[in-house]
């Protein structure tokens, strides 16, 4: 009768189950790799891109505290190479004096914390006083004098035209008189020459050589930290951040893709697996109907 042809349907049933299912499972794999492609794609470009605004950043010099922009060595279109200082900044609310010319017989008399009088130069009229902060502990030379360099911290001068560079002459004690060497000066007082500067300051400079197209600010003019100073040319560099852009926002959405075709081939996997199982009940009824019955007893 029709048993063998349930069977045969039965057995074809299967094996288009069957093969549903291993048709599910290669897309679901070739989904899952997919995916992992897409998502090393982005990886890749986000590093690309970070590189990028890496180099971007180097291109641009940024105030590193409040200050005034002392100097620009160099003019916009002028090439700096690296490390060549391209701003000077400095804070000028505080001021040092750093000596120049005490000897190793004076420099026993002097220790930190002492007080001491300052005049400068070109400011007779102008009295200054400050605290002694730092005594070197090694000698230079100069002019064949051992010396060793005193700094002073002066105490405030707000209406005093000081100016970077200036040359001082110092004189350590409570009431010592700061005077020109030239001026004697009776008693036992140590005095000094040396040169005014800022207490603060710093010579900016780009790790990598480039050309100046733009500078944020001008010379004498107050900044803040992290403000804008300098920039090197930038153009193909901006460029090139903005293919990094497009092509990070293209692998993303190559990984969206990718994710949701994921979920679509587990959905059908798990459909395929389902649907494979009911068939093989059909199959062995029918396979249990076509078998011959046993022969009865003569």
């Amino acid at each position: 009768g029709r048993r063998p042809e349930e069977v045969a349907i039965a057995e074809a049933r299967l094996a288009a189950a069957q093969a549903a299912e291993a048709e599910a499972q290669a897309r679901n794999f070739a989904a899952d790799s997919a995916a992992r492609l897409a998502a090393t794609e982005v990886s890749r470009v986000q590093e690309e891109l970070g590189a990028a605004f890496f180099a971007l950043d180097q291109r641009m010099l940024y105030a590193p505290f409040d200050g005034t922009v002392a100097d620009f060595p160099f003019s916009p279109g002028e090439v700096i190479s690296a490390g060549a200082p391209a701003a000077i900044l400095a804070d000028f609310s505080g001021w040092l004096v750093e000596t120049t010319d005490l000897t190793e017989l004076d420099v026993a008399e002097v220790v930190v914390g002492a007080p001491a009088q300052v005049r400068a130069d070109a400011l007779p009229d102008v009295p200054l006083s400050g605290v002694v902060t730092g005594v070197a502990p090694v000698a230079r030379e100069v002019r064949g004098d051992t010396t060793y360099k005193v700094t002073i911290r002066l105490d405030e001068a707000p209406d005093a035209p000081l100016r970077w560079g200036m040359t001082v002459f110092t004189a350590f004690g409570e009431d010592a008189p700061a005077f020109a060497p030239a001026v004697a000066v009776s008693g036992d007082t140590v005095r000094a020459e040396g040169q005014l500067r800022p207490e603060q300051a710093a010579a900016l400079s780009f790790p990598i050589p480039g050309r100046v197209v733009l500078m944020g600010v001008r010379e004498g003019e107050a900044v803040v930290k992290n403000q804008e100073l300098v920039i090197l040319d930038v153009v193909e560099l901006v460029a090139a951040i903005g293919q990094a852009e497009a092509a990070l926002a293209m692998a993303e959405a190559a990984l969206d893709a990718a994710r949701a075709e994921v979920i679509i081939a587990q959905a059908q996997s798990g459909t395929a697996e389902a649907g494979e199982h009911p068939p093989r009940a059909p199959l062995a009824l029918a396979r249990g109907r076509a078998r011959p019955g046993p022969v009865g007893a003569a």
